[in-house]
């Protein structure tokens, strides 16, 4: 009888936890919670469904224990040790994980709401389907982790990086001004649909080879941010902000990258919200201040309503569209790679392109103000950039220094005023301008073109004007030469089948003798007055081995008119200035 109660009180003893001394252990799975577990060794315990909540486990040692459905909320846990755990639907809400170590392991559907963590090492873990709401982080580094359909809603991390890791389907949002990403790097990374919806970060860089496919960074607000060596494809900012930040080696144009890793679990409950494609690079209504792209790739990427300055230095940005963007005081330089890109309406007022790519580039409707075109060339070096279209732009004091174009396409373009010097200009087309004011055309000059408008030269020379054709060509605002104010200067140029019809005599004919080395003598007067020099009526026209052969002007009501020029002698008989080889 006796040996029956001894055994009945150990049974019993077996199914409850011993409650008195300083032991944590029971005869079950889960400790005294009394008790001191400040650095205890759990390793290779099954704790699973026990509850530590609020339990001091600083140094705890809890190396391959099990701990699926665990509780932790309010735990101490610095300077904790796991490793290697199943932590399957563990639960650390508002716990501290301050200098606790974590490597190894499978952490599904774990909680860290609220939780602190600070000095933190992860590394060599698969963090799937778990959650980071409102967790504040400081210098933790996650290391060869795999997170994959998590969720950092109003987290906080700060100084903390995510190193040669994986991201998939994870979002990272803010709603709260007192949460963001202040110097979080995400080194040698892959992210593969993961969304920043309103992210807000200070600092944040993405470098060394780390690696984006559908990343979504709608209405983030990204300030003195780093994409260094970044590649992928597919990744969109949307009505955000990008200040004081840096694109420096990107290559955004690469082949999507195929999901890193296939989700384990079924029915899995959805944190995020990612579409399912993008087309390629996107900034839609997003602010990019002093943003600089540099040495990048972005071929076809889309600019829509975007505002701010930005620069873009020996980037390819080809096919490129830039809708309705606002980008005042930007700068396309160092070979950056503009073919076939569009601007549609944009503002580009005050705009540098310095020796950028132009092939079959198109301003429509965009706003040019004061913008500054040097050493513009082809795709290939020397070769001029052909099939550029300026239409329906306002050009008010547009300067084109040292550019090479051929095919070049002025059209309905109105306030087409400023500078051209140094450029060369072939087979191209000025159609339909409306006050149009181009000064100082020189060196080297070539334009072969199609003449619809009336414009206003100063000064042309070395110039290509064979088979040029106008219908009302005329000059406006020109001063009297008495006023000894030179007006039209043509040096070396070639008028070579050229046909002007419905222009104003006298002030052509100031355009096409007020040049050098050719002597010319008037022998009628006209209804707007006979030629004039500035020295005098006798004083010898130059002309400068200008060629005028063949040459046909209709309509310019003058009678007669005579020039020798070096080894041509042109005649002006009725309606036509015949200029023939002198024997």
């Amino acid at each position: 009888m006796k040996s029956y109660i001894l055994l009945l009180g150990l049974f019993s003893l077996s199914c409850s936890q011993y409650q008195g001394g300083d032991s944590p252990e029971t005869n079950g799975r889960c400790p005294n919670m009394s008790a001191n577990l400040v650095a205890y060794d759990f390793t290779g315990r099954d704790l699973s469904g026990c509850d530590f909540s609020g339990v001091n486990l600083s140094k705890a040692n809890f190396s391959d224990a099990i701990l699926r459905q665990t509780i932790f909320d309010q735990a101490n846990l610095s300077e904790s040790t796991f490793a290697n755990n199943d932590a399957f639907e563990a639960s650390f809400k508002g716990s501290f994980f301050r200098s606790a170590t974590i490597s190894q392991g499978n952490w599904v559907r774990a909680d860290f709401t609220g939780a602190e963590l600070s000095n933190l090492v992860w590394s060599g873990s698969t963090i799937e389907a778990s959650n980071f709401q409102e967790t504040q982080g400081s210098n933790v580094r996650f290391e060869d982790v795999t997170i994959i359909r998590s969720h950092f809603g109003d987290s906080a991390f700060s100084y903390t990086k995510f190193v040669r890791g994986v991201i998939q389907e994870s979002y990272f949002n803010h709603t709260s001004e007192n949460k963001g990403l202040a110097q979080v790097s995400f080194e040698e990374t892959r992210l593969h649909r993961v969304t920043f919806e309103g992210a807000v970060s200070s600092g944040l860089n993405f470098t060394n080879n780390s690696q984006f496919s559908f990343v979504d960074f709608k209405a983030a607000n990204l300030s003195a941010s780093n994409f260094s060596s970044v590649s992928g494809a597919n990744i969109r900012f949307d009505q955000g902000a990008i200040t004081s930040s840096q694109f420096t080696g990107v290559n955004l144009n690469s082949s999507p990258i195929e999901p890193i890793v296939q989700a384990s679990l079924e029915e899995e409950q959805q944190f995020w919200s990612i579409p399912e494609s993008f087309e390629g690079l996107s900034f839609n209504q997003t602010t990019l201040s002093n943003t600089q792209f540099a040495s990048s790739i972005m071929h076809g990427a889309s600019f829509q309503k975007t505002v701010g300055s930005i620069h873009f230095r020996s980037s390819d940005i080809s096919s490129s569209i830039f809708s309705e963007a606002e980008l005042p005081l930007s700068t396309f330089s160092e070979g950056a790679n503009l073919t076939n890109v569009q601007f549609n309406q944009a503002d580009l007022s005050q705009s540098h392109f310095i020796g950028s790519i132009f092939n079959g580039t198109s301003f429509l409707g965009s706003q040019l103000k004061d913008a500054r075109f040097s050493d513009i060339v082809g795709s290939q070096a020397g070769d001029a950039a052909t099939g550029v279209l300026f239409q329906e732009s306002p050009m008010d004091g547009v300067n084109f220094h040292r550019v090479k174009f051929s095919g070049l396409v002025f059209e309905n373009v109105i306030e087409l005023k400023g500078h051209i010097y140094s450029s060369e200009m072939v087979n191209s087309q000025f159609n339909n301008l409306s006050d149009s004011v181009i000064n100082v055309f020189s060196s080297d000059l070539s334009l072969s073109s199609f003449f619809n408008s009336s414009l206003n030269f100063h000064a042309i020379k070395k110039s290509n004007f064979s088979n040029m054709t106008s219908d009302g060509f005329s000059f406006n605002n020109t001063k009297p030469w008495e006023e000894n104010q030179f007006q039209i200067m043509i040096d070396h140029g070639n008028f070579s089948g050229a046909v002007l019809k419905g222009g104003v005599a006298d002030q052509f004919y100031q355009w096409i003798f007020g040049v050098q080395s050719c002597t010319a003598s008037n022998k009628a007067l006209t209804p707007y007055g006979r030629l004039r020099h500035p020295q005098g009526a006798n004083a010898p026209w130059k002309f400068s081995e200008s060629i005028l052969s063949p040459a046909a002007i209709d309509n310019l009501n003058l009678m007669q008119i005579q020039a020798t020029c070096g080894n041509y002698q042109c005649v002006k008989n009725g309606s036509n200035l015949n200029c023939s080889v002198i024997p």
